[in-house]
């Protein structure tokens, strides 16, 4: 009896499609080499090569809030008068963000304005007779200007530079105001708040402006006495960022021409009398 070929040949092609199963099935990995699985791969090198930003920053801390950058400001006053005839050019500050105690500041140097001005319009009107006379095309007037020697560590200094003319005189009469005010207190300054009780600070400081004006050919040949450690010697003084700065107003310790005469004491010569709660250990290293 004659086999029939095709048979023959559909057994062939059957074992062989059984063999192919059965190695596709011993052969480990195999389905992973197939297309699908290389998104997965190219994703996995893609996160090993980008570190993971929590790994690699610090935990974030508190930062404590600075205090404000103190805000001064000017007021101007400028007037003509006839009678009496008289002038006003005067500049002052005023703290614009203090709060309550930066208000104390503003009405404290407006009261000390007020006091200069009302002062010196007394002075106009007692010559202003003679004025009219004698001299009538003589003015009288008050000129005042400042400068903020320091305005850190909640510490306002200011020292006004005045100048007065009445009718009659030979020159102008300047003269020097200081104004230390500790913001975080609310209270002015006085010299003897920045030191240790009964420490010989004054003498500290007398001693070194003399040693520093004896250099100086303008002074008084006698100035040592009006340079003493008293308290009216010195109470011409501001806060300064390197030292206290005293003011020798003129007919001090020089003459009128030499005018006023300004002597930086360096707060390291006075370390020993500063307190540990004097305002100045701010600027002490």
């Amino acid at each position: 009896m004659q086999r029939n070929p095709l048979t023959k040949h559909w057994k062939v092609i059957l074992l062989g499609f059984i063999l192919l199963g059965s190695t596709a099935c011993s052969i480990p990995g195999l389905a992973a080499s197939s297309p699908t699985a290389v998104p997965d791969v190219e994703t996995a090198a893609t996160e090993t090569a980008s570190p993971v930003p929590s790994a690699t920053i610090a935990p974030p801390t508190e930062t404590p809030e600075s205090n404000p950058v103190l805000v001064l400001s000017s007021k101007e006053i400028n007037k003509e008068v006839e009678d009496p005839k008289y002038l006003l050019q005067i500049s002052y500050p005023f703290i614009e963000n203090g709060g309550e105690n930066g208000e104390v500041f503003n009405q404290a140097i407006q009261a000390q304005i007020d006091t200069q001005i009302s002062q010196f319009i007394q002075s106009a009107q007692e010559v202003e007779d003679w004025r009219k006379e004698t001299l009538p095309e003589a003015e009288n007037s008050l000129y005042i200007s400042y400068t903020t020697t320091n305005s850190s560590h909640d510490l306002v200094s200011i020292k006004f530079d005045v100048s007065v003319y009445t009718a009659g005189a030979a020159h102008p009469n300047p003269y020097s105001i200081v104004y230390n005010f500790d913001l975080s207190t609310g209270k002015q300054l006085s010299m003897e708040d920045l030191f240790l009780l009964g420490s010989d600070y004054l003498r500290k400081i007398s001693d070194y402006c003399i040693n520093e004006l004896q250099n100086n050919e303008y002074v008084f040949p006698d100035f040592q006495q009006y340079a003493q450690p008293t308290a009216d010697n010195y109470r011409n003084w501001n806060i300064q960022q390197g030292g206290i700065l005293i003011t020798f107003d003129v007919y001090q310790v020089a003459p009128y021409v030499a005018g006023p005469q300004l002597v930086e004491v360096p707060y390291e010569v006075l370390r020993d009398q500063i307190g540990p709660e004097s305002p100045l250990n701010a600027f002490l290293n």
